[in-house]
């Protein structure tokens, strides 16, 4: 199944505007957290099998890997989280 991220992808540089972020600070925002139960519930209405569905939090996490991909973010570590590329 095809997924558009572009609003996801957009919740998390917005969120990352005001500074670095830990994962579990940009998994509670509720822009993103709306868009990763959107993404999982699309994607697990297809699925047979209870070991091939995916939490919310599975397609942030691959939504950062991807903009992290792409250079549009970094990631700091665990002391500093994800910040816009430049910014930490």
């Amino acid at each position: 199944m095809k997924h558009d991220y572009t609003a996801l992808d957009g919740a998390i540089k917005a969120a990352l505007i005001t500074g670095p972020k830990k994962f579990r600070d940009l998994e509670t925002e509720p822009y993103i957290k709306r868009h990763g139960v959107k993404h999982a519930a699309a994607h697990n209405a297809g699925v047979k099998n209870s070991w091939d569905e995916l939490k919310p939090w599975h397609f942030l996490v691959r939504r950062l890997d991807a903009l992290e991909f792409k250079g549009e973010i970094q990631n700091g570590g665990s002391v500093i989280g994800w910040s816009l590329k430049g910014e930490a």
